[in-house]
């Protein structure tokens, strides 16, 4: 029986309970991991849900499992200039107007134009051409936290629920445990993954009845 690498990332997905994964999704795709190896989808799951409970019972815990799941913040007005956010509506507005000219997408889609890769190369240009640089808030109001410095991201995250009293030296440690949870996880992945990304499990093949 082989399982592949995306195999375990879905497992753990359900167990961390990630809020950017929709719940029909994640009972669909461990239904169809439990299908192909059932102890040990059972053993995993199990095993990971201890690791991401733990991680509950602090603020800095909260922290790390936040840093994990969610990707972007909120965005604060003290993270940019009023400047750089007009700035970036204003490109947005002026991109989706462009846009509009564009040739419509009928259901199933359409070729790609040449068009569409000049308005690709414009929306790059302009983005990089940004007369005010820095962090700018998306359409949803929200900014990536890969993009701000750690003392944004503490103003951020202390404006959670569970967030109050914490620090940018929280934010630090916690940032650099995300990267060698997912270093200790490659680690792994290189002991017991094949070069092919599939992990060889020993089982009996069950018979349908």
């Amino acid at each position: 029986m082989r399982v592949h690498e995306n195999w375990i990332k879905s497992i753990e997905q359900v167990a961390a309970c990630c809020p950017l994964w929709p719940a029909h999704m994640a009972e669909q795709d461990f239904g169809h991991s439990y299908r192909q190896a059932p102890e040990l989808a059972a053993a995993l799951l199990n095993e990971m849900r201890k690791k991401w409970g733990r991680l509950e019972k602090s603020r800095s815990g909260r922290l790390k499992k936040f840093f994990t799941q969610q990707p972007s913040v909120k965005w604060e007005t003290v993270f940019n200039t009023r400047a750089a956010v007009e700035e970036a509506d204003a490109i947005r507005k002026f991109l989706s107007e462009k846009e509009s000219e564009l040739p419509k997408v009928p259901p199933g889609g359409r070729a790609t134009t040449e068009a569409d890769y000049q308005h690709l190369e414009l929306s790059r240009t302009m983005w990089a051409k940004r007369k005010h640089t820095g962090p700018v808030p998306d359409t949803l109001g929200e900014v990536p936290i890969g993009h701000l410095p750690d003392k944004h991201i503490q103003i951020a995250v202390a404006k959670l629920p569970w967030g109050k009293g914490l620090t940018t030296e929280d934010v630090v440690k916690a940032r650099k445990w995300v990267v060698a949870n997912q270093r200790a996880g490659k680690r792994f992945a290189e002991k017991v993954l094949d070069k092919d990304g599939f992990l060889h499990v020993k089982g009996k093949a069950r018979r349908r009845k």
